[in-house]
């Protein structure tokens, strides 16, 4: 059976912020006739999300304070690829910027799409084999970060406590595990 590649109309649409990323307010009518106001991120979005491995089989974290909820957490690096940057690139540069660090490799994990009706982003998660700090972190001004490193066995251990319980390290980590297992980092 196919279905409309758009069942509904749009009936207005504003801007209400470009900034850090565009935000719309959109009136429909919806496929049974009824309007409906939606408010969401627009486009096509490249996100990443990264698990720094160390040579030595560690972890590195930032400790980030997130104003939203007026708390640190624990986070994997991560955040937006730019115009024009492949996935990798993005996370390669938000690597550095994040915790100056530089990785071996790259390895890629199943790209997923978090708050599918609000955002029109894609998560590219990866592992980064090899990942050293190797100059200063540059955080973006509204950034307050630290960088720790944990063993691997003490992430998942945090994950398993809910001290990394933000949704897309979750499942990075998660879909990560079996990726590690097979390569030995974990049994």
């Amino acid at each position: 059976m196919t279905k409309p590649a758009n069942p509904w109309t749009r009936l207005h649409l504003e801007a209400l912020t470009q900034h850090p990323y565009p935000i719309v307010r959109e009136r429909l009518r919806t496929h049974n006739g009824r309007e409906v106001t939606y408010m969401y991120v627009p486009g096509q979005h490249q996100w990443v999300s990264i698990l720094p491995i160390t040579q030595q089989g560690s972890v590195l974290l930032v400790h980030q304070y997130r104003h939203v909820w007026g708390q640190y957490f624990f986070e994997l690096p991560g955040g937006a690829a730019e115009p024009g940057e492949t996935p990798e690139e993005g996370a390669r540069r938000e690597l550095r910027e994040e915790l100056g660090a530089e990785a071996g490799a790259l390895v890629p994990i199943q790209p997923f799409r978090p708050l599918a009706g609000i955002v029109a982003a894609t998560i590219h998660p990866f592992v980064a084999l090899h990942s050293q700090v190797v100059r200063p972190a540059e955080p973006e001004d509204g950034e307050l970060i630290e960088v720790v490193e944990f063993s691997l066995d003490e992430v998942y251990e945090m994950l398993a406590r809910g001290l990394l319980n933000e949704a897309t390290h979750v499942i990075t980590l998660l879909r990560a595990r079996p990726i590690l297992t097979e390569m030995g980092y974990l049994s």
